[in-house]
This record gives structure tokens, C-alpha cells and sequence, in this order.
């Protein structure tokens, strides 16, 4: 029993010390990203590219149809005192609403059957935004949804 009791401590031992080492020596350089709270939207407006995920409402199935790591854009612009937010996936999926920007780390804008929503982040001086966009049903229930994640490029 007592031998059982050493291999069995040894196996631990190697095991945890291969999980570690293995996993140390492939670490990436975590990036920091941080709300952005001091943001204007001078820092916001421009043009931004990454990934998506859309989903869609299928009425004859009752589930949501899921496309994921697709290829997003969003833009910013002012208008007036407002700004405007176009966002989505090419051929597959589009939002346009406006609103107003409190200077904060984030954006919340509804419109008319759709809604719109991100974090601000800042990290050495790069803007990415986090959120998503919807189109809702005329009932109320979201028919399709956009979840994000942007970099400004410009």
C-alpha cells in the first residue's frame, strides 16, 4: 500500500510539474486593456475592423442560427451633436442608429427595431470597441443579433 502511495505522489509530481512547464514557455503578453473613461469622440470616430458572430431567428425551427468568426466592420461619424454607427457583417448583416455620446466608456443607442450597445477600451493609445447590434421583431424579440469585437484603424 505504501508503494502504491509513493508511485501514485511521484505520478502527481511530474504531472503537474509537465502541465507547468509546458504551459509557461508558451505564454503570450497579456495586452491591457482598459475602459476608456477619458474617451471623447474625437478618440471614437474613424473606422474599425475584426470579428463577429451573428445570429439569427428561424421562425419554422424556433432557434437562432449561428455564423461565427466573421469578418466585421463598424464605423463612427458625427452628425450634429449626435453620432452615427454603422455596423455589421458584408452581405450578411447591417445596423444603422445614431445617438448621443456622454464622453463614458461606453455606447447604448436605440432606434426604431434596433438597438445598439459597447464597451470602450483603450491600451497605448489603440480604441477597440466590445458589444453588440440587434434588429428586433415588431412584437419585441430580438430577430438577429451581433455580437463584436473591433479595433479602430484609422
Amino acid at each position: 500500500m505504501k508503494k502504491q502511495y509513493q508511485i501514485a505522489t511521484i505520478f502527481v509530481i511530474v504531472f503537474f510539474s509537465v502541465v507547468l512547464f509546458s504551459t509557461s514557455g508558451c505564454k503570450k503578453e497579456k495586452e491591457n486593456w482598459q475602459w476608456c473613461n477619458d474617451c471623447t469622440s474625437e478618440n471614437i470616430i474613424g473606422n474599425y475592423t475584426g470579428t463577429a458572430t451573428h445570429y439569427k431567428y428561424q421562425n419554422d425551427t424556433l432557434e437562432y442560427v449561428e455564423t461565427k468568426d466573421q469578418e466585421a466592420y463598424l464605423k463612427i461619424s458625427q452628425e450634429g451633436n449626435q453620432l452615427k454607427v454603422k455596423v455589421g457583417i458584408v452581405n450578411l448583416f447591417g445596423v444603422n442608429i445614431s445617438g448621443l455620446y456622454n464622453n463614458t466608456y461606453y455606447l447604448t443607442f436605440s432606434g426604431s427595431r434596433t438597438d445598439f450597445s459597447a464597451t470602450i477600451y483603450k491600451n497605448e493609445g489603440k480604441i477597440k470597441l466590445v458589444g453588440s447590434a440587434k434588429k428586433l421583431h415588431s412584437s419585441g424579440y430580438t430577430e438577429e443579433l451581433l455580437d463584436f469585437e473591433v479595433f479602430k484603424t484609422d
